[in-house]
C-alpha cells in the first residue's frame, strides 16, 4: 500500500545524506569524521523522518485518505513555491513602503515595521 510513498521517503533521505556528506566536506570536522552539529543535524532529521512516516500512516490508516489523494497533496504543496522541486521555499518577502526584503515568514517589516502581504506557505 506504503510503496510510492516509501519510494519518496527514500528518495528525500538520498538527497539528504548527499547534502550531508558535501557539508561535511567542507565543516571542520572531529575525529570521526563528521563535526557534532552535523551528527546533531542529521538525528534530528532521522527524528523527523520517522515522525512524519508515522503521520502519514495514521492519516491514510484512520482518515479514510487514499494514498493517491496524499501524494497529490504533497506535488500540490511542492507547487505553491513555483519550483516543483521536492522542497516548499518561500522566497523574501518585499516591503511596500519601504521596499527592502524581509523573510518570508515574517508579518511585519523588520525596517519599517509595515505590515506585509498576506502570503499563503
Amino acid at each position: 500500500m506504503l510503496g510510492p510513498l516509501f519510494d519518496w521517503y527514500a528518495r528525500a533521505k538520498r538527497i539528504e545524506d548527499e547534502a550531508i556528506g558535501v557539508a561535511a566536506g567542507s565543516a571542520q570536522l572531529g575525529p570521526a569524521g563528521r563535526s557534532a552539529e552535523l551528527v546533531h543535524l542529521h538525528t534530528q532529521v532521522d527524528r523527523l523522518h520517522l515522525m512524519q512516516l508515522a503521520m502519514i500512516e495514521l492519516v491514510l490508516e484512520r482518515m479514510n485518505v487514499s494514498e493517491a489523494q496524499f501524494l497529490a497533496k504533497v506535488e500540490e504543496l511542492d507547487r505553491r513555491d513555483g519550483r516543483p522541486d521536492g522542497r516548499l521555499t518561500l522566497s523574501p518577502a518585499g516591503c511596500p513602503r519601504c521596499e527592502r526584503l524581509n523573510h518570508a515568514q515574517r508579518t511585519t517589516c523588520v525596517y519599517c515595521g509595515e505590515r506585509l502581504p498576506a502570503r499563503r506557505s
